[in-house]
């Protein structure tokens, strides 16, 4: 389960898993973050490339 909480300009992500079917929650979680931080640097550069 994945939640997700967007208040005062920031985002809070909340993730519940089950051990049994991800073993690696620790995984997980960094999988998140390298994805999360992919999504951000494409953002950036769509952004910058606007206002140049």
């Amino acid at each position: 389960m994945v939640h997700a909480c967007s208040y005062a300009k920031k985002l809070t992500f909340v993730i519940a898993i089950d051990e049994g079917v991800i073993p690696d929650s620790n995984q997980l979680g960094e999988d998140f973050v390298d994805s999360f931080m992919l999504i951000k640097e494409v953002v950036l550069s769509k952004l910058r490339t606007k206002v140049d």
